[in-house]
């Protein structure tokens, strides 16, 4: 009995990891939004920005599947969300279809934007593309090494919010970096977490992540101060009641985080993500 359309359409839906987006949309919105403040928001760009965005974090989702399944990281006992391939639910084929379309799109999109702006969005967009890769795709990998966290914070911030201003406007905006610096922060908070849940099952596979390297302790301080750096931002460069709206989501986290353990950190997980969207809306909307 074949199954249900809508079936396969959740399956595929949620092999992306529609949860991991926000690290990517927050940069880009508030580019968008320190863009306006100079010059009108090219409409048609910004989606085009957004969707090339979204397009690489998805293609470096699946292709860190790919590869945690290649290596046999996704067994029995895994802590985190079970991945498609590894329950059988979709094969290696599709999988790989699914990365070589995301990669076309991802390029597809690319060339439009260096079109648009030139040698400073090509080294962005490739270096991204490498890194989107790098990140899983070898025994020596970044999330294997322990250096993935300063990858995140430049990807997921100051390069992506000044690219994406930088699209608008074709000026470099040191508004743009700043609040840049605060998202990244964010995201590898998420990476925080994600490999706190991680320790014992990264420790038996020999991945030396920063929290493996350093221990579960250094881990959640990490943690705390990169949750509480954004707020500390927002009092100094923007207004106290940003800072205190930021603060009360940040340390209601930061108890949750602490009192969690187990499958209880997908939750953290989730929320962290929420929390950078959170950080963005605080800027682009108050």
């Amino acid at each position: 009995m074949e199954r249900p359309l809508i079936y396969d359409v959740m399956i595929y839906f949620k092999m992306i990891r529609p949860g991991t987006l926000a690290a990517c949309i927050s940069p880009v919105m508030i580019g968008l939004s320190v863009a306006s403040h100079s010059v009108r928001i090219d409409i048609l760009l910004a989606v085009l920005t957004l969707l090339t965005a979204c397009s690489i974090q998805i293609m470096s989702n699946l292709v860190n599947d790919y590869f945690d399944f290649k290596k046999g990281n996704d067994k029995e006992g895994r802590l985190g969300p079970a991945r498609a391939v590894s329950l059988g639910l979709v094969s290696v084929q599709t999988l790989l279809r699914f990365i070589f379309f995301y990669t076309f799109l991802s390029i597809l999109g690319g060339i439009a934007l260096v079109w648009v702006g030139g040698i400073p969005i090509l080294l962005i967009g490739v270096s991204a593309l490498i890194f989107a890769v790098l990140y899983s795709a070898t025994s020596k990998s970044l999330s294997h090494l322990g250096i993935a966290d300063i990858f995140v914070l430049l990807y997921y911030g100051p390069l992506a919010t000044l690219g994406t201003t930088y699209l608008q406007t074709m000026q470099f905006s040191l508004t743009s970096l700043l609040w840049g610096i605060g998202c990244g922060v964010i995201s590898i908070a998420v990476l925080v977490v994600n490999n706190v849940r991680d320790y014992e099952q990264d420790k038996e596979h020999g991945k030396k992540t920063l929290i493996v390297r350093l221990g579960l302790g250094f881990g959640r301080i990490y943690y705390i101060l990169l949750i509480l750096l954004p707020v500390l931002m927002l009092f100094v460069f923007a207004t106290y009641w940003q800072g205190i709206f930021q603060g009360i989501i940040g340390i209601i986290l930061i108890a949750l985080f602490l009192h969690s353990k187990g499958r209880a950190y997908n939750l953290v997980l989730i929320l962290t993500g929420v929390y950078n969207l959170f950080f963005t809306l605080n800027l682009v909307l108050i």
